[in-house]
Parts: C-alpha cells; structure tokens; sequence
C-alpha cells in the first residue's frame, strides 16, 4: 500500500512529458519563492478577529487537553480533520499564532505549485506555467486569507485542485478521493460539487468512485470518534453550519449584499433553491449541449460552478469565493484574453476582505458584487456560447 501511494505521489509531482524547467527558470522561481515568503513574513504578526475569538481558543483548548487526546472534545464548529492540525501544532515550540499561519501559507505554495502543473496540462506552456505559479503566490486574497486571516481556505482549495487536475489526467478515483479530502476540511468544497456530476453524466466517473467521497469523510471523523466524540455529532457537523447565520449575505459579494442585513427565512430558502435551480440548469445545458469535454471545456465548467453557486446562495462569507479566485487565475493564463476575469474576480473578494481585517471599505460590498456578477456572465459566456453557436460550414456541431 505504501509503494502504492508512492508511486501516485512521484505521478502527482514528477510525471513523465511534465514540465521540465531551465536553469534560468529555476533561479527566477526561487526569487519569486522568496519574495513571496518575504510578504507573507510581514503579515503573520497580524491579529485577526477570528484567530482571537476562535482558532487560539482551540488551540489552547486542545493543548491544554494534551494535544491529540483532545480530538475527541466538542471544540468549535469545524470538522476533525483542521482540528487535527491544530492538536499536532500544539506540540511545536512555536506560539499558535505562527504555527496556525505556517500551514496556511505552506498550502499556499502547494496551491502555487499545482497551479503551474494545471496549466502546464492545459496548455504544455512552460511560460504561462511560471506565470500561473507567480500569480498564484502574489494574488491578494490568498496572501491574505492565511497569513494575515489564519484562515485555512488553502488547505481545502488545494484538494480541489488536486481534483480538477486528476479529471484533467483521467483518474477518476483520485478526482474522488482529493474532492473527499476537500469536502472533510469544509463545506464549501460542495461548490465544486456539480463538476463531478457533469462528469458522472458523460461516463468519466462511475457511481462506484463517487461512493468514495462519504467514505473518506467518514474515515476522516473516525479518530475523533475513538477518542470520545458523539458520532451523530461528526456526522452533522455541516448540517449545523448551515443554520448558523441568519443575514442574507455574511459580507459576500454576491447577489445578496443588497440585502445583506436582511433575516428572513423564506427569502433564504427561496436563494437556496434560486442556486440549486441555476446549477442544475447549467448542468443540463453542459449535458445536452456539449458534445465533447475538452480540457478548456472542463477549466471553464469548473469555474463557473465555484463562481455561480457562492453568488447566488445566502449566508456566505467573503472568503467563500476563494476556490473561484484560485481558478480564476488558471482561467486567465490559460486563456489571456480574458484577463479581466480574476482582475474582476479577485478584486471584488479583496474589497470584501478589507473591511473585516483592515477596517477600511474603498469600494461598496454592491460595488464588489456587480464586479464578482460581471466575472459570473463573462465566464458563462465563454462557456456556453460555443454551445449555441452555430456550426461553421464544412464543420460538425461541437
């Protein structure tokens, strides 16, 4: 089993016909590495809200408890596996502000890395590959999210990609098993959710691959299960996420920061079934429409998705666009002309990010929602257009 999981890490990283650098190029990596280290250095002093009302607490909690022998306590409203983390930082002799930061940042650069492995998949450019790993690193909400925030939307983000680029390689149990790894760290990896069911309707996986998800939630909870948590409890962690917050919008920029102070019940149920309607539409359409699933195809799908369902969904959080942020970017160097989108994408997650960190608001959360809302049609456009558009002559419908 070892030599297994071996082999699929040397395939993850180092896989034959991959990218091949240059000396010129590994030396310009390097600095870039650097200097991205270097500006994350400058940010892990800072004391954000939630690391003080939330993950030092857990932290010092599970401490307290002896490290991992306190997995199995009640502790917050995240899912084991993060928790796990936090009880094995308890025992470096480093401050939790630090240790819980580091993480992040180090999924950052994983996240960075595979970034480049994508596009290099997607386009075999050795350029746009380095160029995909240096925006990666650089891009604003995702310096911010972990170094500054000691938020982990890194850590499950980077599943996802995993994910993706396992749909790219034709591996279908690896699409299923980072999407589990994804979906056990948090909620939100559900965004990408309708991806897999695309790919379930046009024969790239198999209901027998999607069965591995739950099983790998439910092998993820087990450890705290052993040390005393309630099973019930594990397994409705999300459930109890979902009725947690009651405005319309938690200062997303989405269709919803109109509203966003606004607590109503049958207006939130009424967005949720707005969202599922409007996945499952766009998921018909991709069915019936798209003859062939071509890699450009699947980056396109894939970001609409993670923009599409967060947008039109109540109670979310700024950070919620951070999955779309990330692939917004590969959708970009993959694709220049339409630069504009992570410039709309990224800046509309940012200016939401400024009021809770920094206390300054430049551009209006509507303002921020209309520029996540144009990114949302510019992607949908490109996706389906090619869908609607009539056949050229002498050409077959694609």
């Amino acid at each position: 089993m070892g030599t297994k999981m071996d082999d699929v890490l040397d395939e993850l990283v180092l896989e034959k016909g991959g990218l091949r650098l240059r000396t010129a190029d590994i030396i310009f990596l390097l600095a870039v590495t650097a200097f991205a280290f270097l500006a994350r250095f400058g940010l892990l002093s800072y004391v954000s809200g939630d690391y003080t009302s939330f993950l030092s607490e857990w932290f010092d909690t599970l401490k307290n408890a002896g490290g991992l022998a306190g997995i199995g306590l009640d502790i917050g409203d995240y899912t084991p596996p993060y928790l796990y983390i936090l009880a094995l930082l308890t025992y470096l002799p480093v401050g939790s502000l630090y240790s819980i930061k580091l993480v992040s940042c180090l999924f950052d650069f994983l996240l960075a890395v595979f970034a480049a492995k994508t596009v290099f998949c997607l386009s075999g450019s050795r350029a746009k590959s380095i160029l995909a790993y240096t925006l990666v690193l650089f891009c604003p909400t995702v310096v911010l999210n972990g170094s500054a925030w000691a938020q982990c939307d890194a850590v499950f983000t980077f599943f996802l990609l995993l994910s993706f680029y396992s749909a790219l390689k034709s591996r279908p149990w690896r699409v299923c098993l980072f999407f589990g790894i994804a979906f056990a760290f948090k909620l939100q990896a559900v965004f990408f959710a309708p991806l897999l069911l695309f790919l379930l309707l046009r024969g790239m996986l198999r209901v027998r691959h999607l069965l591995l998800i739950p099983l790998v939630y439910f092998i993820s909870i087990i450890p705290a299960w052993i040390a005393g948590r309630g099973l019930f409890d594990l397994l409705t962690i999300y459930i109890g996420q979902a009725g947690q917050y009651r405005n319309l919008s938690k200062n997303a920029p989405n269709l919803w920061s109109f509203l966003a102070s606004v607590q109503n019940s049958g207006l939130s149920l009424f967005a949720v079934m707005l969202a599922g309607a409007a996945a499952a539409f766009l998921l018909y359409l991709l069915w019936d429409k798209c003859r062939r699933v071509t890699p450009d195809a699947l980056l396109s799908a894939a970001l609409a998705f993670l923009l599409l369902i967060p947008f039109l969904l109540p109670h979310m959080h700024e950070r919620y666009f951070f999955p779309a942020d990330l692939f917004s970017i590969l959708y970009a160097v993959n694709r220049p002309r339409r630069f504009i989108v992570p410039l709309l994408t990224v800046g509309a997650s940012a200016a939401a990010y400024l009021p809770f960190l920094f206390g300054q608001q430049p551009v209006a959360l509507t303002t921020a929602a209309v520029l996540m809302g144009a990114a949302l049609l510019l992607v949908l456009a490109d996706l389906l257009y090619p869908l609607f558009a009539p056949a050229k002559k002498g050409q077959a419908s694609s």
